[in-house]
């Protein structure tokens, strides 16, 4: 590179952040500080500890200040450095985690020019940060989306810009997140972000088909049908011992529970519980024990990896289905709905 190419790269990123270096530092020297950087370790048992607390989170963001501080010297000083793109990623990884979102987005945006690693990295934070806004409109999303998909076309990154704009777009309707969803299959197949997405257009395709699941009840043993559950109104519950707002919401499904068991309404259990080698089984059975949980439980037994759940795209619970009187499936999404849709479904099927 020349030099005056050069000194235009050192002009245009000191624009950028508005600080322009005093002294030129050799880059081996910021990587070094860089490395040298250790983030707070966190210590579980003390977890109740307020005073701990309160010390780690300021730990925790002294060094994400400097990480950030080292970083942003590193791109003003030297931004065709082969580790500028690491080092990119690194700060404005470490912005969005600090709740510097907004600001993360504005300083990509003319890094995302570029035509090299830096570049690359720079228009992925910078979709991402769109991506991630919720209340921002798919349209805006897709702008910088797009963007990065032209610049690194075979770059994973872009199946999660896909599949994050489809599941996290308050405003969306399901064609759209339907051609989000293919788009990423087809472009990506083998995409870690994929893994979900055959299960998420299942739910979307299957609404309003029949729900089929056969399975042996884990503390008796006997075999549950969904067949032999058709004329009833079932609340299918994906949850597990370990999640905190699922057991959190139990109490209230088993108020709900005994509001309408007897009048025609079934709820099943589908438990994401570790491994029965881990314990998942024996917590498990103790939770529905000690809790008196009445209504059926199906252990997968597979964790996150579960076949059933993995299959209608389950990646976060608690998460409800309900499937209707008929046996078909009526909504993928009754979390916080179960008040108004059981009685839309009891009114319905003819039922008080």
């Amino acid at each position: 590179m020349t030099r005056r190419a050069r000194v235009a790269g050192l002009l245009l990123a000191s624009a950028i952040f508005a600080a322009p270096s005093l002294a030129l530092r050799p880059p081996a020297e910021i990587l070094s500080e860089l490395d040298a950087v250790q983030m707070p370790q966190f210590d579980a048992s003390k977890r109740g500890d307020q005073a701990y607390l309160a010390e780690f989170q300021k730990a925790r963001q002294e060094a994400n200040d400097r990480v950030m501080e080292l970083a942003k010297e590193f791109l003003t000083e030297a931004p065709d450095h082969e580790e500028a793109g690491k080092i990119g990623g690194r700060r404005w990884q470490t912005m969005m985690q600090s709740g510097q979102g907004q600001a993360m987005i504005e300083e990509t945006k003319d890094f995302a020019a570029r035509e090299d690693a830096l570049g690359v990295e720079a228009a992925y934070w910078h979709a991402l940060g769109f991506v991630q806004g919720r209340e921002t409109p798919v349209a805006d999303k897709m702008g910088p989306v797009e963007a990065f998909l032209a610049k690194a076309p075979t770059d994973e990154r872009g199946a999660s810009l896909l599949v994050q704009t489809a599941d996290y777009s308050r405003e969306i309707d399901q064609e759209t997140k339907l051609s989000l969803y293919r788009r990423s299959l087809a472009a990506f197949p083998n995409a870690r972000a994929n893994k979900y997405v055959v299960g998420q257009i299942r739910r979307i395709d299957e609404l309003n088909k029949p729900f089929e699941l056969e399975f042996q009840e884990a503390t008796s043993g006997e075999t549950v049908s969904f067949a032999d559950l058709k004329g009833k109104i079932v609340v299918v519950d994906f949850w597990a011992t370990w999640c905190g707002p699922c057991v959190g919401e139990m109490p209230h499904m088993k108020e709900l529970y005994a509001e309408w068991k007897d009048k025609g309404v079934e709820f099943v259990g589908i438990s994401l519980d570790q491994a029965e080698e881990k314990g998942g089984l024996d917590k498990l059975k103790k939770f529905v024990k000690d809790n008196e949980i009445p209504w059926p439980q199906y252990y997968q037994g597979n964790y996150w990896d579960s076949e059933f759940s993995v299959s209608w795209g389950v990646n976060s619970i608690p998460c409800i289905f309900v499937v209707d009187h008929e046996g078909n499936l009526y909504s993928t999404n009754a979390r916080g709905k179960l008040e108004e849709l059981i009685p839309e479904l009891m009114t319905k099927r003819g039922g008080n």
